[in-house]
């Protein structure tokens, strides 16, 4: 029998996961019908590349592997506004992403895209054979244990010195036209005194699930000074609300 890997058994499900396309300006007067034809083809279109993407995984070909998968969640971001299947396609995506990151050496990346794939697509976890996917699919089935962090931002104490942003490149927004241009999204992430950020968890989010996605990508490029106690760092627990104004 063959290995349930990451899309054996859910093939069918992206094939018939709906998404909406989005509207650009030259869209915009798109009749509807022809929007759910579009979607419906590219949903089938996304499925097969993620269905290569895979591929690559398995035969060790972790860098063709990520170059596909980045391909796919850039063309949802650019093309797709919303429908059932677009956390599906997206954590399909993130996860074949960090598997390769970890083969690849990378394993705070990978991990951090993992841990999001699977808030994206909360089923990944029970529908991936991960053992098929060597020590990458080990790692990720027994991480580290997560980073305690020694304080929240949220607590006052006289020695306690919060971290700082120092860097915050601003979010590689979609293309596609969006019925609002406010994303307001709440997230708790590890500030570690490494000064590396891990543990990136969704509260809420006010905004279509791919405006989502390019705010948490850009946090991965965030830059910040961690937080200190008595002078020395500390990892925290930073928990807010970013609200951004997408023009268009």
């Amino acid at each position: 029998m063959a290995p349930k890997t990451m899309l054996t058994g859910l093939l069918a499900l992206l094939l018939n996961a709906p998404v909406a396309v989005g509207l650009t300006q030259s869209q915009y007067e798109t009749p509807r019908k022809l929007q759910e034809i579009q979607g419906e083809r590219l949903a089938k279109l996304l499925a097969k590349e993620l269905e290569k993407a895979e591929s690559f995984l398995l035969r060790g070909e972790a860098e063709k592997a990520f170059k596909k998968a980045s391909s796919v969640s850039r063309r949802i971001t650019d093309n797709v506004i919303g429908g059932a299947g677009v956390g599906v396609f997206f954590g399909q995506a993130m996860a074949i992403q960090a598997i390769a990151e970890i083969e690849l050496g990378q394993h705070d990346e990978g991990l951090w895209r993992w841990q999001i794939a699977t808030q994206f697509f909360p089923e990944l976890v029970a529908e991936t054979d991960l053992a098929a996917f060597g020590e990458a699919g080990e790692y990720l089935a027994s991480p580290p244990p997560r980073e305690q962090a020694a304080k929240d931002t949220t607590r006052k104490e006289a020695d306690f010195q919060p971290p700082r942003w120092t860097h915050q490149p601003d979010p590689r927004w979609p293309r596609a036209k969006y019925h609002t241009p406010t994303v307001v999204v709440a997230v708790s992430v590890v500030m570690g005194a490494d000064g590396k950020l891990r543990n990136p968890k969704i509260i809420d989010a006010d905004g279509e699930l791919t405006m989502v996605f390019a705010l948490l990508e850009a946090m991965r490029r965030w830059e910040f000074d961690p937080a200190t106690i008595e002078g020395k760092p500390v990892s925290v627990t930073m928990r807010q609300t970013f609200r951004f104004l997408v023009r268009g």
